[in-house]
């Protein structure tokens, strides 16, 4: 699951550091917006494994 969280913020942080690149901007907005997208999708995975029920 560590993996899985580490993997998924990466992703996210590196796409939104590209974006800001192309997009030429002086302040790492897009970094920070895929940073947060995916602390909130690996949230939303935490959670939906906790709620599932255990066999």
């Amino acid at each position: 699951m560590a993996t899985q969280m580490a993997v998924t913020v990466g992703v996210g942080a590196f796409l939104g550091q590209k974006a800001d690149v192309h997009y030429g901007n002086e302040r790492p907005l897009f970094t920070i917006m895929g940073a947060v997208i995916g602390i909130t999708a690996v949230l939303y995975l935490i959670v939906k494994d906790l709620i599932r029920p255990t066999p």
